[in-house]
C-alpha cells in the first residue's frame, strides 16, 4: 500500500470526538495503488497503548483482513523487497477454484490476505 496521508489527533481533540478517553491517535490513510476510484483504507494507533499478539483464540477485535487486487505481482514484488514474512508455502497459493493469495501477518499478528480471482 501507498502512504496517501497522516493526522496526529490530540488527546483534547479526541476524547471531545468521543473516539479515546484521554489518549491521542496517529492515523495513517493508504491506497492499494494510484487507480482512480480505488478505496483508501485508515489505519489508527492510539497512543500509549500497549497491544498484545493475538492467539488462535475467538476474541474480539481485528483478527483478519482480505483485499482483493486484480493482480498479485506488483504486491508480491513488493513484499519480497521488503523482506516482509509470507505465511504460505507456495506464493501466491493457488486454489482449486483458480484465484490467487498470499498471506501476511501484521506486527499485532492479525492475518493479511491479499487475492486476486482469475479473469473472466
Amino acid at each position: 500500500m501507498t502512504k496517501v496521508s497522516t493526522y496526529h489527533g490530540s488527546a483534547e481533540l479526541i476524547t471531545e470526538a468521543g473516539l479515546t478517553n484521554g489518549k491521542a491517535l496517529d492515523i495513517i490513510n493508504l491506497k492499494l495503488n494510484d487507480e482512480p476510484g480505488n478505496p483508501e483504507y485508515k489505519i489508527t494507533k492510539i497512543q500509549d497503548v500497549k497491544s498484545e499478539p493475538l492467539s488462535n483464540s475467538f476474541r474480539p477485535g481485528l483478527r483478519y483482513l482480505s483485499i482483493v487486487v486484480k493482480d498479485l505481482d506488483p504486491y508480491l514484488k513488493r513484499i519480497k523487497e521488503r523482506n516482509i514474512k509470507l505465511l504460505s508455502k507456495t506464493n501466491p497459493l493457488t486454489a482449486p477454484e483458480g484465484y490467487k493469495v498470499i498471506v501476511l501477518q501484521d506486527p499485532d499478528g492479525a492475518l493479511l490476505e491479499i487475492l486476486s480471482f482469475p479473469k473472466k
